[in-house]
Parts: C-alpha cells; sequence; structure tokens
C-alpha cells in the first residue's frame, strides 16, 4: 500500500512538470502576449555581434530604449540610444507624432522619416524573432532550468534552420531564456552558418554569432515626455548626394595601417580610383575582386586604386584586410573627410583624374561599374 500512495504521489509531483514539457511553444506564446501588452517599457540591453566579413571583430553595443503603445498596442512614442562598448553615445533614435528622427553622434548629422512602416528596437526584434518560430511551426525544445543573471530562467532552443548541402553544415539555431516569474527575455543567442548573398550576389559562406542580453525591466510607469525630446543643435541634416562630376575633389588626408599620416601631396598628379568603404557593409565584398583586378592591372602607371574606411580602428581594418585577400592600398580616414566627399553609405566610387577634377561617382557597386571604369580610365591615360 505504501509503495501505491509513493507512486500516486510521484505521478501528481511530475504531472506538472510533464505538462509543461509537452508543449514549450506556449512559452513562447505567452511571452509574446507579455512583451507586446504593456502600455509603457523601458529596459536596457547589451548586444554582442561578430562581424561576418572579417577576422576577431565584435561589436558591443549597449541599448537603452524607452516606448509608449496606445490601446491597440501599437507604437506611438519611442526613445533609443546606443551607444559602443564604452558608453560614448553611437546613434539615437526618437519616434513621436508618426515620425522616426535618427541622430548619428559620431557624423553629427540627423534624418527624419515621416510615418515609417516599422519602428524597430531591440525587445521588437526579439519579439518578431519568436513570432516568426511560432508562424512558421518551428519545434521548439525545452531544455533544464537554468539561472541566467540571478534569475531562474525557462531555456528553449529551436532549429530555425537546418541542413547539410555540399558537405557544408547550413544552420540558423536560436536560444531563448525567459525569467520564469514575468516571461520576459534575459537572454537570447543566435548561431549560423551558410552562404550569404547581397542584391543577388553570392558573398561566400559566413559564420553568424549574435547574443542579447536584456535588464532593467520597467513596465507600466508612464514615461517623463521629456525623454522623448531632442535638441538638433550641433547636428547638420544628412547628404541625400554625392559630389558632382566636375566637382574639385577634397584633399585626401589619410593614415596607412602603421598609423603614419600621408601627405595630400603623395595622391596629387595622379589618376584616382577612391573606394570609401566599411568592414560590416554587405556590398563592399562585392567589389574586393574587382578593385584588386584594377589594381593589378594599373599596378605600373599613374593610376592609383585605393580604399578609405573612416569608422572603423586601424586594428578592425587589419583584421578585415586579412579576411577578405584585399590586394589594393587601404587607408583610415577621418569623419571629416567622408564628410567632405559627401558619402551617402558604403561602397561609395570616386574616379579623379590628375587635376583633382572629380569624372565619375558610384553609390553602391554593381557588375558594370568595372567595364565603366576600364573604358573611363583608359580614357583619362590617354589610351
Amino acid at each position: 500500500m505504501r509503495s501505491i500512495m509513493l507512486m500516486i504521489i510521484g505521478l501528481f509531483l511530475f504531472y506538472p512538470f510533464a505538462k509543461a514539457q509537452q508543449n514549450p511553444a506556449s512559452i513562447l506564446k505567452r511571452a509574446v502576449e507579455v512583451g507586446e501588452k504593456p502600455r509603457f517599457i523601458s529596459y536596457t540591453a547589451t548586444t554582442v555581434n561578430k562581424n561576418i566579413f572579417s577576422n576577431n571583430d565584435t561589436a558591443v553595443t549597449r541599448i537603452n530604449e524607452t516606448l509608449s503603445r496606445n490601446a491597440q498596442q501599437k507604437i506611438v512614442a519611442q526613445n533609443t540610444t546606443n551607444a559602443d562598448r564604452f558608453g560614448h553615445p553611437v546613434f539615437r533614435e526618437v519616434f513621436i507624432h508618426d515620425t522616426l528622427y535618427t541622430l548619428d553622434f559620431k557624423d553629427s548629422v540627423y534624418s527624419f522619416q515621416v510615418h515609417p512602416k516599422t519602428v524597430t528596437g531591440t525587445l521588437a526584434d526579439y519579439l518578431e524573432q519568436l513570432k516568426s518560430v511560432l508562424s512558421k511551426n518551428h519545434v521548439v525544445h525545452q531544455r533544464p532550468d537554468t539561472i541566467i543573471e540571478h534569475k531562474l530562467c525557462y531555456s528553449l532552443f529551436v532549429k530555425s534552420y537546418d541542413t547539410v548541402e555540399n558537405n557544408n553544415h547550413d544552420f540558423t539555431h536560436l536560444y531563448f531564456y525567459l525569467d520564469k516569474k514575468t516571461l520576459l527575455p534575459v537572454y537570447t543567442k543566435e548561431l549560423g552558418a551558410g552562404s550569404a548573398s547581397k542584391g543577388g550576389y553570392s558573398l561566400g559562406r559566413v559564420n553568424v554569432f549574435n547574443e542579447r542580453r536584456f535588464a532593467n525591466f520597467k513596465i507600466g510607469q508612464d514615461p517623463n515626455a521629456a525623454i522623448f525630446k531632442f535638441d538638433k543643435v550641433g547636428f547638420d541634416v544628412e547628404n541625400k548626394h554625392m559630389l558632382e562630376n566636375g566637382s574639385v575633389a577634397p584633399l585626401i588626408q589619410v593614415s596607412n595601417l602603421t598609423g603614419k599620416k600621408l601627405s595630400p601631396e603623395e595622391f596629387k598628379n595622379k589618376i584616382l580610383l577612391i573606394e570609401f568603404g566599411s568592414t560590416t557593409c554587405g556590398a563592399n565584398p562585392l567589389a574586393i575582386p574587382m578593385l584588386n583586378r584594377l589594381a593589378e592591372k594599373h599596378k605600373a602607371s599613374e593610376v592609383t586604386i585605393l580604399s578609405i574606411y573612416s569608422d572603423e580602428t586601424i586594428k578592425q581594418i587589419r583584421d578585415y584586410v586579412d579576411a577578405n585577400s584585399i590586394k589594393f592600398p587601404i587607408y583610415k580616414g577621418s569623419i571629416k573627410l567622408k564628410k567632405g566627399f559627401k558619402t551617402v553609405g558604403t561602397p561609395n566610387f570616386y574616379l579623379i583624374d590628375k587635376n583633382g577634377i572629380i569624372v565619375m561617382a558610384f553609390d553602391g557597386y554593381s557588375n558594370k561599374m568595372e567595364q565603366e571604369l576600364i573604358l573611363r580610365i583608359d580614357k583619362l591615360k590617354g589610351n
């Protein structure tokens, strides 16, 4: 009799646990409801993202966000400040009165968009990820509870994509750790590998690592309206147009990758093809083979092919060069130089004649560029 009673008690004790294990997707559904329901919410987050185009380059971003929703759960006001790993502000986004303002602290410029299609944020991205898992009916695996940041958490794992093709393991694996008391996120991680493309062009295989740590949630507290205000003093309107053909190119003041400053005189009386690049831009690697070929073709002539990076450290640029087999000169430029050339993104290209006059400008890369550049450079050389 005693053994039977113990068995019955054991079944009652096990039953709630077994039930929770049967459908872990329900935990994600409730987490979506918890994340979307509050009228007012604020939190901090730290994200870590490895650069898929470089070696040993990891971006750490510290985020402070406050948002307000209406009765229909639509965001009507949001303030997001992004800082680097040292706490220095990088940019701020403010959504108010159906207008999204973006302030770039590095470039001291701002832009705005009226009636944007979406208002994103770290929490919003997380919720969209959960809803995507649920809408696609991915299997959600529940692992043993764990403690993260002193909180007892649900541990959920999703194979969003997982296959083997041509002996390559392509996958996207998602990890969600949710506070068992509140169902708010504590830690999320995305690991992946596979082939990447940009605009129909292949970028080869890449590895993905992204993680987010959430903290300091405050829910239901009506934020002070002052948090959604900002001052544009000291910020210029973001440039939308590159320098026109026929314009005089600014003086080129750059440093090499040992930190030595070069004199602008080194670039005078030469035909220059300048690329303004970024180590995190998906289109940048597409242009590298073209620039390598042009650099090889004109290595013993008055033509100089060079690339300038302004937002990265010298170490980040070096790592990028090593990872991408770059065979042309790369320089570190200033934000002032980038603004002087009125770049509107990356990659941007300028072809400059021996007199320092811009003869061609390209916003972005296309497979037609190389032939156009070959013809124009040959014409400038007098061929």
